[in-house]
């Protein structure tokens, strides 16, 4: 079991994927609720991808969203099949 250290503000540092890996697991029904309930959006921001939002609702607004179902679908996807996510793209209308 490995022993992740704690960040300043008391979570595990999640600059190296690969940390603590063994701790992992895909998300639950229940973790998506739980983030549905706290009503935030999380904005994560990437030299590669650029702005992603992780909202609990979709806003409509012309950014990259992402859903927790979305994410635990990933997560899901990824455990079944010993993987990591390749690449994530945005459906834009032609």
């Amino acid at each position: 079991m490995c022993a992740c250290p704690p960040s300043p503000l008391g979570f595990p540092e999640l600059r190296d994927s690969t940390l603590c890996k063994a701790q992992r697991h895909p998300l639950t029904e229940a973790d998506v609720e739980d983030f549905r309930t706290l009503k935030v959006k999380v904005h994560i921001r990437s030299k590669k991808h650029g702005d992603i939002f992780i909202v609990p609702r979709r806003t409509g607004a012309p950014r990259f969203e992402i859903l927790p179902e979305e994410i635990r679908m990933l997560s899901l996807a990824g455990a079944t099949f010993d993987a990591k996510v390749a690449e994530v793209r945005r459906n834009v209308p032609a």
